[in-house]
């Protein structure tokens, strides 16, 4: 159950700040924002980082994945 909390906040989190990334990046090029498309991106490219972080993490020090 822990990892699946972690990934829904990571989901909540990644949608909100990638809509204000979108947000901030469509003010100073004066362009339209798809506001799903940018919060969707941003949830993919989110879990795709942190999951490869965790696996390499876990892989350099298995003592510790282990525990």
């Amino acid at each position: 159950m822990r990892t699946i909390g972690k990934e829904i906040m990571i989901i909540i989190w990644s949608f909100i700040l990638g809509d204000v990334l979108g947000y901030i990046a469509g003010q100073l090029e004066g362009a339209t924002v798809n506001y799903t498309t940018a919060g969707i991106v941003a949830v993919v490219v989110a879990l795709l980082a942190t999951n490869c972080i965790s696996l390499i993490s876990k892989q350099a020090n298995p003592d510790k994945a282990a525990k």
